[in-house]
């Protein structure tokens, strides 16, 4: 099975916060979700934290909410859906270099994922089902709104969800690393 396909398997579509959990952590494999983390995986230090429930030779999988290009001065607002927080969700070659620039890890996929589109549906009706509109909290009903408002705006898949596979270079000093 590709890490594709393991990937789709494993995170399927998000329907919950519980799907920003790590799914497995055994040393050799650690897949996570860090939809719900952000502001936390943008921070440098980050890819370095996660690498370090790694073996040597580990992989790691994770996916996210992104753009597929970095935000610019004149994005549309219909984009910038929970502003400022908007500002640290980037696109998939801002996430390869950051894992990459830790030179503790090669990043062997960095893509959005086929049917990240449809994870923002799925979202909007996980909402919608888990509780109607006029029974949410007025900040929740205006997040799902504004969901909606982008997601209608959106017309050349510039709002989607990425997929990062890396795997974990041998410490420095170990026979056979792969570190400069």
């Amino acid at each position: 099975m590709s890490i594709r396909d393991l990937f789709f398997r494993i995170f399927g579509r998000p329907t919950s916060s519980a799907d920003n959990a790590i799914r497995l952590r055994d040393g050799d494999t650690l897949l996570a979700s860090v939809k719900g983390d952000t502001l936390i995986g943008t921070d440098d230090l980050y890819p370095s934290y996660l690498l370090s429930f790694l073996k040597d030779g580990g992989e790691l999988v994770i996916g996210s909410p992104c753009y597929r290009a970095e935000l610019e001065a004149d994005t549309p607002e219909e984009f910038l859906l929970e502003f400022p927080a908007c500002l640290a969700v980037h696109s998939p070659g801002w996430w390869r270099h950051h894992f990459t620039k830790t030179k503790e890890a090669d990043v062997l996929l960095s893509d959005l994922h086929p049917r990240g589109a449809e994870f923002w549906d799925d979202r909007v009706r996980f909402l919608l089902e888990a509780q109607r509109p006029p029974e949410m909290r007025a900040s929740r009903r205006n997040m799902v709104y504004e969901m909606i408002r982008m997601l209608n705006r959106d017309a050349d898949g510039f709002v989607s969800h990425f997929m990062l596979h890396a795997k974990k270079r041998k410490a420095k000093g170990d026979p056979g690393t792969s570190n400069p």
